[in-house]
């Protein structure tokens, strides 16, 4: 039924919450917090890293706990798929604006955004993600696209884990003191934007 014409809006579905909760960036940030940070211009990239990444992203967890039954899946997962885009387009444009480590960068900024983001995963994407698989799919097909959506899960994983450095230093520009950084912001942020709409259409309650 996944594969027919008829449950097609299902496959989209099935695409869409790996995409939202792999492609737009979380491991990114939790995998190479040390180099994101280290480019904004933190001396001490390990213990920022530790404080945000690590202790704000346990206290972000709560979060979800909190608002799911007062905002509802709906809102809380749209509301939060934005503000992720929002925070990587800051990201990206104070990168691109900024060589990198620079001490004209204000720092509260990126770091601030990085908070938003975590924050905004944490209430949306990252716990949401199997409560919709759950409680979405028909039941003569639930099992089959839980389990393909787990596995796409994995794999989108596995390639922005990959691909993250590789972007960084592929999409640079050296003679100006840059990496990829800022360009590699912007493509998360566009995975955010197309996650909104693949996700939008599926979301009730």
């Amino acid at each position: 039924m996944l594969c027919s014409s008829r449950g097609f809006k299902w496959l989209i579905l099935v695409i869409g919450l790996p995409m939202a909760q792999q492609l737009t960036g979380i491991n990114a940030i939790m995998f190479y917090g040390p180099t994101i940070i280290a480019n904004m211009g933190f001396s001490n990239s390990l213990l920022i890293t530790f404080l945000v990444v690590g202790v704000w992203n346990l206290l972000s967890v709560f979060v979800s706990f909190v608002l799911v039954d007062r905002l509802g899946r709906r809102v809380l997962m749209l509301t939060s798929l934005l503000l992720m885009g929002i925070a990587s387009t800051v990201m990206g444009v104070l990168f691109h604006e900024f060589p990198l480590g620079s001490s004209d960068l204000p720092k509260a900024i990126p770091l601030s955004m990085i908070m938003l983001f975590i924050l905004a995963f944490e209430s949306g994407p990252g716990p949401l993600f199997f409560v919709i698989l759950n409680e979405t799919f028909p039941v003569n097909i639930r099992k089959e696209a839980i389990s393909l959506a787990n596995m796409l899960q994995s794999g989108m994983n596995i390639m922005l884990s990959f691909s993250f450095p590789v972007l960084i230093v592929a999409l640079g520009d050296h003679g100006n003191d840059k990496s990829g950084t800022g360009t590699t912001f912007f493509i998360l942020s566009g995975f955010a934007l197309l996650s909104f709409f693949f996700v939008m259409p599926f979301m009730i309650g």
